[in-house]
């Protein structure tokens, strides 16, 4: 009996891991709340799926993060996925000091300051880096970017 329910609790966690994501259908995720706009400007309504993603240039994961994250949009823009990412600007963080991050790193894809952590709360975001991939207003992904890989993304696309 232990081993059924071993095999079916496993098989359970299967269905919502995703991409060492966990998988988060049903969530609406209404309008996009940007403070203001510190590189490009973003839409969730430009294209298949947009990959939200939740960071600060003072942490050295999401440092890390971001350049990868900017590879995926690179690599999958013209087959339809959008990324944005998001920042609070916390820790005394300036706004140069983040386009400085950004120029250095040569990060593309649009930026946004966060209106009042508004994003944050309704996605249900605790900590950075963080990432969640939306369809259609659903969020059908979240977990850290660093586990999102290239066939992720097709599986999404």
């Amino acid at each position: 009996m232990k081993r059924i329910a071993g095999v079916t609790l496993g098989l359970l966690l299967g269905l919502f891991m995703a991409g060492g994501g966990v998988r988060a259908g049903g969530v609406d995720v209404g309008s996009l709340e940007v403070e203001q706009w510190i590189q490009g400007r973003g839409s969730l309504a430009t294209s298949e799926v947009t990959l939200l993603v939740f960071w600060e240039a003072w942490c050295p994961h999401c440092r890390t993060a971001m350049p990868r994250v900017n590879e995926f949009y690179r690599d999958f823009a013209a087959a339809g996925l959008n990324v944005i990412g998001l920042t609070r600007a916390t820790r005394g963080i300036t706004e140069a000091q983040i386009r400085d991050y950004l120029r250095d790193k040569n990060i593309g894809f649009p930026i946004g300051k966060e209106k009042d952590g508004g994003m944050s709360a309704k996605l249900d975001i605790d900590g950075v880096p963080s990432a969640v991939a939306i369809r259609d207003n659903q969020i059908i992904w979240r977990g850290h970017p660093s586990r999102i890989t290239e066939k992720t993304i097709r599986r999404w696309l």
